[in-house]
């Protein structure tokens, strides 16, 4: 079926709906244990049919011993919650459901108003504010269904609506990840690449990973299945179903169990050694939005919506009620296990409307340390830089959503997140983003932050630079997981499952001693080294290229202009420039990259001739000076390292990493700034000219002079050896 579709059974005045497990009678929710709602379900499953003891024991204790008399007792549970008449024991056989049962889907396309046969204390339910709207819900992957029947019955169903949109991605602690991991998308988006694809029944709402790195876990909170990954192989090793709903899940420290949330009561434990799930139950009293365990396994924290926030012993299996504040959402405990935070909505402690409060609790004492409260925030989960002191808050819509008042907002509308230090819990940076992305996580070593929703997109927290953006039509993306050594990202997609990246070798990359600046193409006109921006002057695209993506040009119109110091403006005697060049077409004249004139530096002109020859003119326009020009002709379709170098008073030239030829540095003309513009032109001349039809890779300016074994080193590298597309896919 569908994804916009509710599988429903109705008998007599009953609806029981298979996705969210729950049962309602004529709009009221009847309460029933997870395990007597299971038999129900496989009794309307059989379609009237005798069901045996044995299939029953089995399709609701499944690989589980239980004692005999648990049958019978859920049974009763079962009649006693719907009544005489409808669940038949068949002697010395076993069971059959007995009344006509009906089955119907239900179309949940339109989110916006409640469906017909909402229950009928829904209206009621509705009133309570500084819920997320349906429509700008984020924690859902697109395509899902809102599950309206998570919000009957009580206030605290009311509060499922919001809890969907936030699950903890707690997890054993990852470590730094001990090899120099290169972009995360480049090899699935270059040349020949492409993103590996699970195809699973669900779209993953949660990924755990253990710490050896062998094993993932794939949540999905709209059912009760868990899917288990063979990290190496990625292939299916075995899906795990759950007695009960869940709604959030958190992995111990050392990998071997994993603690689920219950929607409606309590949590779960699942041997994550022996795939399995342990029939112990630990009641909660509601439903479970968020969870963390300490370290040592002794502490269980729970937020509980409406209930609050509560820690429940282990050891003893006694419960204490941390703060009656409604509406915690998330919890998360800071890697080197002495802080709890806690993320709200409904304003929380001091909180607001859409400045929604974070509390931060020592874990020994219990004792509250500090509250984040003031800036654009809405509640979600909260994620932790390893090895550095920096906090991801997200502030999500708070920036977007008309509802909000956007006070403290840069720039409106964006999606907002903050960068807490936990040494001194104050915010230390805001990021802004124009495009939504509702989930972030820290990827390994904490140096850049993987955000996902509408794109997929890797940031440079602290420079404050997208490095690489990705999306594909009808897609949407969940919360990234990655493997303990950072060299692997897995990412749920709908509608078809999960997303398998690996990371590339840095060693692909440009040389980083002296790179002065970095436009990589990745989908963003960003400098890797945070300089300044390109600044597209028409139609620019994004292609796969040799490395990742690349700055597409379409020989018509709209070059790239990198102002003074995007060119290495004012860089002394000895600078470099570096590019890849992928020729399209080889009609005319067509500039690649032109150089603006200043004081001390010449003008310079790499181009492709009429006569197709990789050219280099130097000097300004009022002296034209020496050319040197390619031996033999190029050809279309054949990607070309180029490099231009400025060392000893004169200017060389690099095709295919052998050097082509050297000139004097031409004398300086009279700097004119109101006929010269500054910087340098990617794809035309600086006058609209000479349009590129092609492909330019990895533009990067070096305020050194580079050797020609690293020019040689990065053509072989990337177009011949272990780099080219043909070997990194």
């Amino acid at each position: 079926m569908g994804s916009n579709l509710r599988h429903l059974y109705e008998f007599g005045h009953f609806k029981l709906s298979e996705m969210e497990g729950l049962i309602s009678k004529e709009g009221h929710v009847v309460p029933l244990t997870p395990k007597a709602l299971d038999l129900l379900l496989a009794l309307l499953k059989g379609h009237g049919r005798v069901l045996t003891k044995q299939e029953l024991l089995d399709t609701v204790w499944p690989g589980i011993v239980v004692d005999d008399n648990n049958l019978p007792t859920q049974i009763a549970t079962l009649r006693k919650a719907i009544g005489p008449g409808y669940v038949e024991t068949v002697s010395r056989r076993g069971y059959r459901f007995a009344a006509e049962v009906r089955e119907k889907w239900e179309d949940l396309a339109s989110p916006s108003r409640p469906p017909e046969d909402a229950p009928a204390n829904f209206q009621t339910l509705l009133k309570i504010t500084d819920l997320v709207e349906v429509a700008s819900h984020p924690g859902r992957i697109a395509g899902r269904p809102f599950v309206w029947a998570l919000l009957a019955g009580t206030a605290l169903a009311v509060l499922a609506m919001i809890g969907l949109a936030f699950r903890h991605h707690g997890g054993a602690r990852q470590p730094l990840a001990r090899t120099a991991i290169g972009r995360f998308l480049a090899r699935a988006t270059s040349e020949g690449g492409s993103f590996r694809e699970i195809k699973l029944d669900h779209v993953p709402s949660e990924l755990l990973i253990t710490p050896d790195g062998k094993k993932l876990y794939a949540f999905e909170y709209y059912s009760r299945l868990i899917t288990v990954l063979d990290c190496s192989s990625l292939k299916v090793k075995s899906i795990i179903t759950l007695p009960s709903t869940p709604q959030s899940a958190f992995m111990t420290r050392d990998g071997k169990r994993i603690y689920v949330g219950l929607l409606v009561d309590g949590v779960m434990v699942v041997d994550s050694e022996h795939d399995r799930v342990l029939d112990r139950r630990l009641p909660t009293g509601g439903t479970v939005f968020g969870l963390a365990v300490t370290p040592d396994e002794q502490k269980l924290f729970l937020a509980m919506g409406s209930a609050g926030l509560k820690r429940l012993s282990l050891g003893t299996g006694k419960s204490r009620l941390l703060s009656e504040v409604a509406c915690p959402v998330s919890v998360g405990i800071h890697p080197d296990g002495n802080e709890l935070y806690v993320s709200y909505q409904c304003g929380g402690p001091g909180g607001r409307s859409g400045h929604d409060a974070v509390e931060i609790y020592d874990v020994n004492s219990e004792k509250t340390l500090a509250t984040v409260n003031g800036p654009p925030m809405v509640g979600g989960v909260v994620s932790f830089a390893p090895d550095t002191p920096y906090v991801l808050l997200p502030g999500r819509d708070a920036c977007l959503a008309p509802k909000y008042d956007h006070v403290g907002c840069l720039s409106v509308p964006s999606t907002v997140y903050h960068l807490l230090n936990s040494a001194d819990h104050k915010v230390a940076k805001t990021l802004t983003m124009p495009w939504e992305e509702m989930m972030g996580v820290f990827a390994p070593a904490g140096r850049r932050i993987v955000f996902s929703d509408k794109f997929v997109s890797v940031v440079d927290p602290l420079r404050d630079t997208l490095l690489e953006r990705y999306s594909r039509v009808g897609e949407r993306y969940g919360r990234a997981a990655f493997a303990p050594m950072g060299n692997r990202m897995f990412i749920p997609v709908s509608p078809t499952g999960l997303l398998v990246l690996d990371t590339l070798d840095q060693r692909c990359l440009p040389p980083a001693q002296g790179l002065f600046n970095l436009y990589s193409g990745d989908g963003t006109l960003d400098d890797e080294r945070q300089a300044q921006p390109l600044v597209s002057e028409g139609g620019i695209e994004f292609a796969p290229g040799l490395i990742g993506q690349a700055f597409r040009f379409n020989g018509k119109d709209g070059p790239l202009r990198a102002r003074y110091w995007g060119a290495c403006g004012g860089c002394d005697a000895s600078w470099s420039e570096s590019l890849y060049v992928k020729f399209a077409g080889l009609e005319g004249e067509m500039t690649i990259l032109e150089r603006g004139h200043y004081e001390r530096d010449p003008e310079h002109r790499l181009l492709k001739s009429g006569n197709n020859r990789i050219t280099l003119e130097t000097g300004d326009r009022l002296t034209p000076g020496p050319s040197i020009s390619s031996s033999g002709p190029i050809s279309a379709g054949k990607w070309h390292h180029l490099a231009v170098v400025t060392q000893g008073g004169e200017l060389r030239l690099y095709i295919d990493g052998n050097m082509t030829g050297r000139v004097k540095l031409p004398p300086i003309g009279t700097f004119d700034a109101s006929k010269v513009p500054g910087g340098a032109y990617v794809g035309a001349t600086h006058k609209g000219t000479n349009f590129l039809n092609g492909l330019v890779d990895e533009l990067a300016f070096y305020n050194r002079a580079l050797s020609p074994a690293e020019i040689k080193a990065a053509y072989e590298l990337t177009l011949h050896g272990p780099c080219s597309p043909s070997q990194t896919q």
